[in-house]
């Protein structure tokens, strides 16, 4: 039973998200984190030290859904 709930998928590939007040889309997801792709990125308004990359790797706790 338990088996079958860790294989049930909570997001579906290309879901947009929102993190961090940025939209984003899941471009990966694993057991307990999602793989996610800034959109728009580079953000020029932001500090390139809150969004270094264009990809991150998050938990599915800190995702809302669009």
């Amino acid at each position: 039973m338990a088996d079958e709930q860790a294989n049930e998928q909570q997001y579906v590939i290309g879901q947009e998200i929102s993190y961090k007040g940025k939209t984003c889309m899941v471009i990966a997801e694993y057991t307990r984190t999602i793989c996610i792709e800034y959109e728009g990125f580079p953000f020029h308004e932001e500090d390139e030290e809150d969004f270094p990359y264009q990809r991150e790797i998050i938990l599915k706790d800190e995702a809302a859904a669009s």
